[in-house]
């Protein structure tokens, strides 16, 4: 069994990262090979009922006060760093 965790690991300050291994890549190509890229249906279930998005990314109360950021790229710019031995991996 694989184990996964949602919470990103991060090296040591000023650690430099390293390639993935040959075992690794060619793993990562095999998975990414299996999985159903032309069966659009996950895709169209997760965007059917969408009204409209939140103008700034942003939701305030009343009184203008910050409730909720739903700036989903800047979450992910400062929790994860792909690794250029992952770049052909994508979803669409």
């Amino acid at each position: 069994m694989t184990a996964y965790s949602a919470v990103p690991a991060h090296a040591a300050p000023g650690a430099e990262p390293k390639p993935a291994t040959a075992a690794t890549q060619a793993y990562l190509e095999q998975f990414s090979a299996s999985l159903p890229f032309a069966d659009r249906e996950d895709f169209e279930l997760a965007t059917r009922g969408f009204v409209a998005a939140v103008p700034g990314n942003r939701i305030l109360d009343a009184k203008g006060n910050l409730l909720r950021d739903l700036n989903v790229e800047g979450f992910f710019s400062q929790c994860w760093v792909i690794p250029v031995s992952l770049s052909s991996i994508h979803c669409g």
